[in-house]
């Protein structure tokens, strides 16, 4: 994405109000602060996507251990209209690996996406990740 002066990338970081979701925050507010960046606490499907709605970020970034199901997350996610613009990030903490689905839609029933991995090392592959 282009980013200029004029352009302000919102995160909204999906979590239960973590140590991890408050230490993401952190890192985004200290190292990008032109990230306009939000939590909303995950508490069912239509408050999530009520939040997202309301929120319109350009990237959404989901610690796997949240208690969702990432299936269903981003069902959810590819059947709405904004998702053409998303990028949704999910951190997977078992293996220090960083999903970043870019373009998610619903195709013939099933989700069509570009996949891409990144192994997290550091807070700047985190912050590479989700402006890239």
């Amino acid at each position: 994405m282009l980013q200029t002066d004029l352009i302000q990338q919102r995160v909204t970081i999906v979590g239960q109000g973590s140590l991890l979701d408050v230490g993401i925050s952190h890192i985004l507010n200290l190292h990008r602060p032109d990230f306009i960046v939000s939590q909303v606490m995950y508490s069912g499907d239509f408050t999530f996507m009520k939040s997202v709605e309301a929120d319109q970020p350009d990237v959404i970034l989901i610690c796997e251990s949240a208690g969702m199901d990432m299936v269903s997350v981003l069902d959810l996610i590819s059947s709405r209209p904004i998702v053409t613009k998303l990028r949704i990030i999910v951190i997977r903490l078992r293996d220090n690996v960083i999903d970043v689905y870019e373009e998610v839609k619903l195709v013939a029933g099933r989700i069509s996406c570009n996949l891409r991995k990144v192994t997290a090392r550091n807070a700047d592959d985190l912050l590479r990740a989700i402006a890239n």
